[in-house]
């Protein structure tokens, strides 16, 4: 079975990443997986699948976990194949001098050929991402997919797919109007708008920094903002990036019938399934909040298409 092409959703927390990706996830030919990193950590925990069984019982996991166990070598059942081939970047212990290297490698437009890269990274980085690739393998044959979109958004793990197989990687980079996320961060943690706006503006200039290190054909921007007020175009726009040409988009919310891991609660709200702008930060910021956001992070926001008055 062929490798499968893998869209990666990169973008900052709260942006649409979710929304996105189950949207995309219900067109011909692709498959999305939402937060994949957390894959092995949900079937320990017995967290829930976006079908609403646990992860370790659900027949679509279930199914992958018997493929991947052949690629894996393994004896065992679909929920030990599950809860044992780790997905998520956890890290091994290193010196100081060699995890300054490998941060600079994975968050920077810094490029190496993967017999140089791999040994920077480490040998549980490299397990993880090797330990991905088996899976999206075992995805493809279940399913017959083409393309499986992941929307983990940390900038690490996209620099290890791409370094480690380059040609089979694409980017979807998401924005969204930094205030918007900076409300919701304040929301969500009850956090001060001078911690939300810098946290924002530090993970997308990391973002930046790796975009710089791929090449610009294989990337495809989309603004939150413009997925949600035309969504049948932006949707056909990205089918056409992902080389679906000719495709009728589809753009319903399938929630029952989706299967990604992690990711906003809305996955689980069975009575939302219309595409609707979330403005709710107009109203929620307060002047001094709005000139807070504006000294702290207002020139990456107008860097990234939203100019502040």
């Amino acid at each position: 079975m062929l490798t499968p092409q893998l869209l990666y959703i990169l973008s900052a927390g709260r942006s649409g990443s979710t929304l996105i990706d189950m949207v995309l996830g219900g067109n011909e030919g692709i498959v999305s997986v939402g937060e994949f990193h957390r894959l092995s950590l949900y079937a320990r925990e017995a967290e829930l699948c976006t079908c609403g069984t646990s992860v370790a019982d659900c027949p679509f996991w279930t199914e992958v976990a018997k493929s991947a166990a052949e690629r894996f070598g393994a004896d065992e059942s679909p929920a030990q194949t599950l809860c044992k081939n780790e997905v998520m970047l956890l890290g091994e212990k290193i010196g100081r001098f060699r995890n300054l290297i490998q941060m600079g490698l994975l968050s920077s437009k810094l490029t190496l050929p993967w017999m140089l890269a791999s040994p920077l990274v480490g040998r549980e980085y490299v397990r993880s991402i090797k330990n991905s690739w088996v899976w999206l393998q075992a995805i493809a044959q279940v399913t017959n997919c083409r393309t499986v979109i992941e929307s983990t958004k940390d900038v690490r793990r996209l620099k290890l797919y791409y370094l480690s197989n380059p040609k089979r990687v694409r980017v979807l980079h998401l924005t969204r109007d930094g205030r918007a996320v900076a409300a919701s961060a304040m929301r969500r943690t009850g956090c001060s708008m001078e911690k939300a706006a810098g946290d924002w503006r530090r993970k997308n200039h990391r973002i930046s920094l790796v975009l710089r290190g791929i090449p610009r054909q294989f990337i495809c921007s989309v603004r939150y903002e413009d997925f949600c007020t035309t969504a049948t175009i932006e949707t056909s726009r990205i089918l056409e990036f992902l080389g679906e040409f000719g495709q009728v988009p589809s753009i319903g919310l399938r929630k029952t019938e989706s299967h990604n891991i992690g990711g906003n609660p809305m996955r689980f709200d069975h009575n939302v399934t219309d595409i609707t702008l979330d403005t709710r930060w107009r109203d929620q910021l307060s002047p001094a909040e709005l000139k807070t956001f504006r000294t702290v992070a207002g020139r990456m926001n107008d860097a990234l298409g939203y100019p502040i008055d």
